[in-house]
């Protein structure tokens, strides 16, 4: 069966932009999708958001989606070993965007180990958003030259901040 995981970003929560959107159209399909709460997310630690994504169960027929630093966490879950059917990134980025509570963060202390996060997935898609004020297309860019794979700049609002997304619902959907 398949399973997935939607996780936000920083200072995030389940309940917010489209993951309670799309885990509800998933679980319509029969997919079991969790949307964690992850600790400390207005200080977001990746020790602690990596130690409580140890307790999720992932693997050859899970799908992982990601919202900003919730993006770059599932690629720091794959350099460790999680392993995913496909996973789909909305607005990742590579560096701290020189914001204090990203650069304490940790999550870009290191640099990414493109060959052995792609080793634990066999499909990534990644999207921009072409007005986002915070994660420039050039940004996302990068993590999409990373995975050896297009990115999609989409006309959507702003930083991914909407109540759905029928374009993801789409790409995972014909993915299945």
């Amino acid at each position: 069966m398949t399973n997935a995981f939607i996780f936000h970003g920083t200072e995030g929560t389940p309940q917010e932009n489209w993951f309670p959107w799309l885990k509800d159209e998933l679980e319509k399909v029969g997919v079991e999708t969790t949307v964690p709460q992850l600790p400390d997310s207005a200080h977001p630690n990746v020790n602690a958001w990596l130690t409580e994504a140890s307790t999720f169960k992932t693997g050859p027929d899970t799908i992982l989606v990601g919202h900003s630093l919730g993006a770059v966490l599932i690629l720091r879950m794959l350099e460790r070993g999680h392993q995913a059917k496909a996973v789909y990134l909305a607005a990742p980025f590579l560096h701290d965007l020189d914001w204090d509570v990203l650069k304490e963060s940790l999550f870009f202390a290191d640099t990414f180990d493109w060959h052995h996060i792609k080793q634990q997935c066999s499909h990534f898609e990644v999207f921009a958003s072409k007005n986002d004020p915070y994660v420039p297309v050039e940004y996302v860019e990068e993590v999409a030259k990373g995975l050896e794979v297009t990115n999609q700049a989409l006309d959507v609002n702003k930083h991914f901040n909407t109540t759905d997304f029928p374009y993801l619902l789409e790409r995972i959907k014909s993915n299945q």
